[in-house]
């Protein structure tokens, strides 16, 4: 999973970066700042203390940061270029909206607005996306003055569409929040769309904020505490946040926050060798899990053994579980759940 970070200059949205991947940024650097953040399971934690495994692989999350924002960004002149580039091919986006007062760090509105800066990212998204409508209608103009009588319908339909799709844009109407049909969706996906992609706004907070209410769509981070508390031992680190009464880490609960926006659950597989969390889509067969370990495990696909993570919990051994029943063969078409520990059989 990749998550692309976004955001006003003076958002803090870097420091946001360096406190939940621990990287620190290179100042002096342009390119763009690549960080992975390990997602802590605490089921993994209880599977290694059963299998005492030689490798533990948590699951992790890619967070990537472009440089300082562009300068046309916040100024209605899109995202383009080699930042745009990045951010079509991220899974989701993070907006991070300054809620802060540092008068040392002036606002680029000179006032903290959250409701504003938050309009403003999402406008710049949604010119993006109408840039690239309008060259792809341009293009099938084109196409369409020498085009052969059996190919105008196809592209006097694409046109309509893209046509219905740039005027709901031009209405402030994000790509995921327009109905569009199945064969427009089909097209518009293929463009790999900002406004179209899961988007969770992140609030960089002040430290006398840090009990500010979070909502389905945004979380509150302290950035500059979160990334001091980062530098930490961890049993310092609990002490302050325990203190502080703060009962969840920034980074924990963006990715918590990633997981549920992109519908995303684990399953484990488990063994003296590793214990490792892998990570899939809600509504995942089996034989779909299999092919995120190896293709060739899908490919020969026979059978898969299945037990839920508090039934291992409680049989503490696979040859107990296997004597209660607990762990069954399922078929390919078996929909994983959330914390199943599969061991998947298959032809060689």
């Amino acid at each position: 999973m990749e998550i692309g970070l976004i955001g006003l200059p003076q958002s803090g949205k870097t420091t946001v970066f360096e406190a939940i991947t621990h990287t620190l940024k290179d100042k002096s650097s342009k390119n763009t700042n690549i960080g992975i953040s390990r997602v802590e399971d605490p089921r993994i934690d209880e599977l290694v203390a059963l299998f005492d495994p030689k490798k533990i692989s948590k699951a992790e999350v890619t967070f990537v940061d472009i440089p300082t924002s562009p300068e046309s960004l916040g100024k209605s002149q899109s995202i383009s270029g080699e930042y745009l580039n990045i951010l079509q091919r991220m899974d989701a986006l993070v907006e991070v909206i300054r809620y802060f007062d540092n008068p040392a760090v002036p606002h680029i509105f000179e006032t903290i607005d959250i409701k504003r800066d938050s309009k403003t990212l999402k406008e710049e998204l949604i010119f993006s996306d109408l840039t690239i409508i309008d060259k792809r209608i341009e293009r099938l103009n084109s196409e369409l003055k020498g085009a052969r009588n059996d190919k105008k319908e196809s592209i006097i339909k694409e046109i309509d569409q893209l046509t219905n799709v740039k005027e709901n844009l031009e209405n402030n109407i994000p790509i995921k929040d327009q109905d569009l049909d199945k064969d427009t969706a089909e097209i518009v996906w293929n463009f790999q769309l900002l406004s179209a992609k899961p988007l969770l706004s992140v609030l960089n907070i002040d430290e006398d904020k840090i009990n500010h209410e979070d909502s389905q769509d945004t979380i509150s981070i302290c950035a500059q505490l979160e990334k001091e508390l980062a530098e930490m031992p961890e049993e310092d680190q609990l002490m302050f946040r325990e203190s502080l009464g703060i009962e969840e880490s920034g980074k924990n609960k963006l990715i918590d926050k990633s997981y549920a926006l992109l519908n995303l659950i684990s399953f484990f597989t488990v063994g003296p060798d590793e214990v490792k969390a892998w990570t899939i889509t809600q509504g995942m067969s089996a034989l779909e899990a299999a092919g995120q370990i190896h293709s060739d495990i899908q490919k020969g696909f026979i059978k898969a053994e299945v037990i839920g993570y508090q039934n291992m919990i409680e049989s503490k051994k696979m040859a107990e579980a296997k004597k209660l029943g607990l762990l069954r063969l399922e078929g390919k078409e078996y929909l994983m759940n959330d914390g199943d520990i599969a061991h998947f059989m298959f032809n060689k």
